[in-house]
């Protein structure tokens, strides 16, 4: 929520589900093209690189994924078993968020187009917390990462050239 011109108020999501005792993020891709707004199923899981304590404040644990000795974790949505679960939820998500986009939906058209990617925190509830918009996605990772980004790539390409839906976006609206 903005409350200023340059502040931002945080909720601290203080129930995140755990893999391997560390906290998780789900980037996930949302591409506005054409009038149109859609979701990825390409999307990739990072396990941050040091153990979740909630009572510890350090920027290693909660934000951080990778550093010196603090090496993520990454792989594709589809390692998860109950990754549809998650990933309904992310469309739902998008899809309150839908407001916000409008304008950016709006003013798309088949050659004006953007690719967000989103983040979102997985919780024992088993619900899903969006923490983020990255208007200019970080897409160079480590090559573990290659079956998420060149589908992706892909696939933007197969809709943005010809108009073709490969079934790996949803249309939100």
């Amino acid at each position: 929520q903005v409350v200023k011109n340059n502040h931002v108020i945080q909720e601290n999501i203080g129930n995140p589900a755990l893999f391997f005792n560390r906290k998780a993020v789900l980037r996930f891709y949302i591409f506005i093209h054409n009038k149109q707004i859609f979701i990825s199923k390409h999307g990739v899981v990072v396990v941050h690189g040091a153990d979740y304590d909630p009572s510890i404040t350090d920027h290693k644990v909660h934000v951080q994924h990778n550093g010196q000795g603090l090496e993520a974790v990454r792989f594709p949505f589809f390692k998860l078993p109950y990754m549809d679960t998650w990933f309904d939820q992310l469309k739902g998500l998008t899809k309150s968020l839908l407001p916000i986009l409008e304008p950016i939906r709006k003013n798309s058209t088949l050659y004006n187009y953007l690719v967000i990617g989103a983040d979102g925190i997985p919780c024992v509830d088993e619900k899903v917390r969006l923490i983020e918009f990255n208007m200019i996605p970080s897409l160079i990772k480590p090559p573990m990462v290659e079956p998420v980004y060149a589908p992706m790539f892909g696939s933007v390409m197969l809709l943005t050239v010809t108009g073709l839906n490969d079934n790996s976006w949803v249309k939100i609206s």
